[in-house]
């Protein structure tokens, strides 16, 4: 499969079929009916890589907890990997030691990452600001993949992502840069790219 059919697959975008063969995928070189060399993976491989994802990403595990609550049948026990926890803060005769037990960081994109990739977005005031509050402060969307997601056509889903929108220390920071670029793609701010086309520019929703 292609990047375009990986990403139709998976419900996903080519930015996340791309980021996932960064990440280790195995993909393999073939000739298209033009006589150029694209990238393709096999469909079984793709979808192995695509459950693996899921099963790390905390917000798909809460909404299939939910099904199972509903369903009536005994909620399974939450993963360390998706609990927040404070590390334990060293004296001053100790070094920091990475809790073993403490969730390591995600693998997906990262916020910086996405907007490096956004041609829109350089050279903007807002780029700039965003871009230094990542270096102190990571955003809630980070590692998480399916924040740069062309459509979002699971509402249950986009709701839940909405959620981790609202609680982001950087919030109020990506809406106004989300105002100023105009994304075509992905989700800022808590909202999808129509939402954020319907605001008008950063002058017309200041003095909304």
């Amino acid at each position: 499969m292609t990047y375009p059919e990986a990403a139709k697959r998976t419900r996903s975008s080519d930015r996340t079929i791309r980021t996932w063969r960064r990440n280790g995928m195995p993909m393999q070189w073939r000739v298209d009916d033009a006589g150029q060399r694209v990238r393709v993976v096999d469909e079984q491989v793709l979808l192995a890589w695509w459950r693996d994802r899921m099963q790390a990403w905390p917000a798909h595990f809460y909404r299939m907890r939910k099904r199972i609550i509903e369903a009536g049948n005994e909620a399974p026990p939450v993963p360390a990997r998706f609990t927040r926890r404070k590390p334990p803060v060293p004296s001053e005769t100790e070094s920091p030691q990475q809790d073993p037990e403490q969730p390591k960081a995600a693998s997906g994109p990262t916020l910086a990452d996405v907007i490096a990739e956004l041609p829109e977005f350089i050279d903007q005031p807002e780029h700039a600001a965003l871009t230094r509050a990542t270096e102190d402060t990571p955003p809630a969307c980070d590692g998480l993949e399916t924040f740069t997601y062309d459509r979002f056509a699971d509402p249950e889903q986009t709701e839940m992502m909405r959620g981790i929108c609202r609680a982001c220390p950087l919030l109020e920071l990506c809406k106004t840069l989300a105002i100023a670029g105009k994304p075509t793609a992905g989700m800022w701010a808590g909202m999808t790219p129509s939402e954020i086309r319907r605001l008008g520019t950063p002058k017309t929703a200041a003095a909304a």
